[in-house]
């Protein structure tokens, strides 16, 4: 392992720039490896244009044989040890009584899918979650259509290395959809997303039911976060505009490369 770190502290050194998608990841890559913060850079994973509008909700619904009248949470991602699903079972449980039909629909899979069956099937969830797996990206139109609130959870653990915006952020914001997201570490983003995501503390069951409770209640809260949400990535986060602020990062990096070897030069 310490041979990896060598190696890879070289390579950091050696790089004309970093790109890296969370703060906290990239304040400890500057820290641990000792770098020049200006040859590390932040940006957030990118997402397609969707090529079609996502299914219209009851069309959706119905494709999943799910009932008309359920409000459905969205998890979409690799499922370990990062993502807090414990909480999200934890306050599913505080607040169904109070939301009919209360689903989770379960995008992905990975190392902790065996342990969160097992917990849903001990806390009697098993006929609300619903287990799709890794799907084929033409499907996601008709499942996204299904979602009312996508989950972006993380430990807190999970947090401290990846911050509170996940890879799969610009995917639900581009179907349209409200986020929950952890409070934590988000002061270096942009302010879209505090303004859009709705906002918990880490690892509290009480704090993410009152949100899905209150994001059931109010509809119109739901789509005034979605838009601020939606309009931010259709803006700045397409994989076009991420590509593109990129390359102006290496274009500006090799200039500045460029600069410093003549300066050399002529010492």
């Amino acid at each position: 392992m310490l041979r990896i770190e060598r190696h890879q502290a070289s390579d950091f050194k050696q790089a004309t720039g970093l790109i890296v998608p969370s703060f906290p990841r990239y304040n400890w890559i500057i820290e641990y490896y000792d770098l020049n913060p200006n040859k590390t850079h932040m940006i957030l994973n990118g997402t397609n244009i969707p090529t079609a509008k996502k299914t219209v909700r009851s069309i959706a619904l119905k494709k999943q044989n799910l009932p008309q009248n359920g409000f459905y949470l969205g998890f979409l991602g690799n499922v370990w040890g990062y993502y807090d699903l414990s909480t999200i079972l934890k306050a599913m449980e505080l607040c169904h009584k109070k939301v009919p039909n209360l689903c989770m629909i379960m995008i992905g899979a990975g190392p902790e899918i065996d342990n969160l069956k097992k917990k849903s099937q001990k806390m009697q969830k098993t006929s609300r979650i619903i287990f799709l797996g890794y799907i084929q990206p033409e499907i996601l139109f008709d499942v996204m259509g299904a979602i009312d609130v996508g989950l972006m959870n993380l430990t807190k653990n999970g947090l401290q290395d990846l911050g509170p915006v996940t890879t799969r952020f610009a995917t639900y914001a581009v179907f349209q959809m409200p986020v929950i997201a952890n409070n934590l570490y988000l002061e270096n983003y942009p302010d879209e997303l505090k303004q859009g995501l709705s906002l918990v503390p880490p690892e509290d069951p009480h704090a993410l039911a009152d949100i899905i409770l209150r994001l059931f209640n109010h509809p119109e809260e739901r789509k005034e976060r979605a838009k601020i949400l939606h309009d931010f990535v259709i803006k700045k986060l397409t994989w076009n505009a991420v590509t593109k602020e990129i390359l102006d990062i290496i274009n500006h990096d090799k200039k500045l490369k460029q600069i410093e070897t003549m300066c050399r030069k002529h010492i």
